[in-house]
């Protein structure tokens, strides 16, 4: 028995030694979370914020605007812009319309327009250049020997974009094909719009055909063709414009989409924006290929907001590509709306920056494991950074990346938790007896003995009839009872109440005792009267003291 008792004792020590070895930082953790905040800096004098592309629509002309013909549909497309022009080629007055149109950069160019149109047999819809004709046959539409499905029996809005190749879109952005053969450009090309010859059984409408002296970008294109007023928003400099060889939104960006225009095929990308400008977005992307440059000044700030549901444990803020200019380094962390902490370094030796080689510098935020308190750790889980860099004289400050590590904010009481992509995490297997979204609270019958503690190692069983709640109190296990309870167990029922038991709201039953009069009252509700009060006469009814009747207490009764 004796060997029994001691493999249990040693058994108890182990268990007990789990919560008493100190805190330590999850293995598991440790993510970037910056390409899911929000990055602002402030933009001092001489910031570079032009746009590398156009920052509104090409030159526009509008070929039906100025048609002789007089025929005209009956009716047309909600979105088609009447005043643009219109005209009807079905054996009427004139069967086609012919202009001349000025291609921009390189011969690039776009020409869209609304088409209704039955025939019989294959008719052309228009022409431009030397070669390219758009002919319908009541089932398909061919271009330059391309051939697509389509059925123009209803308006359909069409349009060819050249950039050095050419699709065509129909209905909508995203019926797009690519047209092949070789297209040869020029300065100025002509456009015909119409069968050019007036035939038996067809009938071809056309409506605010527009040209445009470059090649359109996606979001152009779409605003084209649902008759929006204003492009597509996106986060960052909405209104600057993908160039016309890479004009597709590279939808994929972080962290916002958007930042990075594709080429036709998607092969190869560009920047929307100025890749060396003042877009603190730059420190967040990604992309070593941009900077956030500051203009010239001695203390710009830079803020990252991050995901608003969540708070993170803040380990180490990492500057990747940092022009080396910079005295000092400051790092505030905030969490809702409060300053918790501030960390800062000064460059040069003896520096607690680390340095990472190619540009690469690193502060380190979160102390050492082993001098970590509660308080300690809930300064480090943030929602918000504030860096401040400092330097002797004005400077132009510049950083490709901003990395922030932070792992999940657990309390360090959950091993397994990682931050996803998207920035979230979830505290699912809380240890050291603790519980909640954040593994920071104790689990039923558990506390902790100081406030700077982060887990529960000591267990508490409050009486269950007596207790007001499932839980002793987090910091020193005292039970929380009900209103006729009392004890450090909440296992005694107060004076002048008895019987201890699940059933009663307030834990114990008032008794009709006087409480001035009785030592107790008994458990089956009679009251023992004190003492040195059995020498008066006491009126009782049922073993009961009334309460109405106190003459014991003047010494008489009446």
């Amino acid at each position: 028995m004796e060997c029994v008792y001691t493999l249990q004792v040693l058994y108890v020590v182990l268990i007990a030694c789990m919560f008493c070895s100190g805190f330590e930082y999850p293995s598991s953790a440790g993510s970037d979370v910056a390409q899911t905040a929000k990055a602002s800096s402030e933009c001092s004098s001489g910031c570079n914020k032009t746009c590398p592309g156009r920052t509104a629509l090409p030159t526009v002309s509008h070929p039906l605007a100025d048609a002789k013909c007089l025929d005209k549909p009956t009716s047309l497309p909600s979105h088609a812009v009447s005043s643009n022009g219109a005209a009807t080629f079905d054996g009427g007055d004139c069967d086609h319309v012919n202009t001349t149109e000025a291609t921009g950069n390189r011969g690039y160019f776009t020409v869209a327009l609304w088409v209704k149109a039955s025939c019989s047999k294959s008719c052309q819809i228009l022409s431009f250049g030397d070669s390219a004709q758009l002919k319908y046959s009541g089932t398909s539409l061919t271009l330059s020997g391309t051939s697509v499905s389509a059925n123009l029996a209803s308006w359909k809005w069409i349009s060819i974009r050249f950039n050095g190749e050419m699709y065509m879109f129909v209905s909508n952005i995203n019926s797009r094909f690519h047209i092949g053969g070789n297209f040869v450009t020029s300065e100025s090309l002509n456009l015909t719009i119409g069968p050019m010859r007036n035939l038996p059984g067809y009938a071809i409408e056309v409506a605010d055909a527009r040209w445009f002296a470059d090649s359109l970008t996606s979001r152009e294109l779409q605003q084209l063709s649902s008759g929006a007023s204003n492009l597509e928003v996106l986060e960052v400099e909405s209104n600057c414009r993908c160039p016309g060889d890479f004009p597709v939104l590279d939808s994929s960006t972080k962290p916002y989409k958007g930042l990075k225009c594709l080429s036709n095929n998607g092969s190869a990308s560009v920047s929307r924006l100025n890749k060396n400008g003042g877009y603190a977005v730059f420190l967040v992307d990604g992309d070593t290929g941009t900077s956030w440059m500051s203009g010239s000044g001695t203390k710009p700030t830079l803020t990252l907001e991050l995901k608003n549901l969540h708070m993170y444990q803040i380990q180490k803020v990492t500057f990747r590509g940092m022009e080396p200019n910079v005295k000092t380094i400051q790092v505030d962390l905030y969490r809702e709306g409060s300053k918790l902490l501030s960390n800062s370094c000064t460059l040069g030796p003896g520096s607690i920056c680390i340095n990472e080689g190619s540009g690469g510098l690193s502060l380190k935020i979160e102390g050492d494991a082993a001098d970590i308190t509660r308080t300690k750790y809930e300064n480090l889980l943030a929602n918000k950074l504030v860096i401040t860099l400092s330097a002797d004289s004005p400077v132009v400050f510049s950083i490709a990346e901003l990395n922030v590590g932070a792992r999940c904010g657990c309390y360090g009481n959950d091993p397994t938790c990682a931050i996803s992509a998207d920035g979230t995490y979830t505290c699912a297997n809380c240890v050291g007896n603790t519980t909640s979204t954040h593994c920071d609270k104790c689990i039923d019958e558990h506390y902790r003995s100081s406030v700077n503690d982060l887990v529960c190692p000591h267990s508490r069983q409050c009486n269950t009839n007596g207790r007001a709640n499932g839980f002793c109190q987090e910091v020193g296990g005292a039970c929380t009872c009900k209103s006729n309870v009392e004890g450090h167990l909440c296992d005694k029922c107060k004076h002048n109440t008895v019987n201890l038991g699940s059933s009663s709201s307030s834990g114990c039953t008032s008794c009709l005792c006087d409480p001035m009069g009785i030592v107790q009252c008994n458990d089956d509700m009679t009251c023992q009267l004190q003492a040195e009060r059995s020498g008066y006469e006491l009126l009782a009814m049922h073993g009961h003291f009334l309460r109405h009747n106190q003459c014991w207490l003047y010494g008489m009764c009446m």
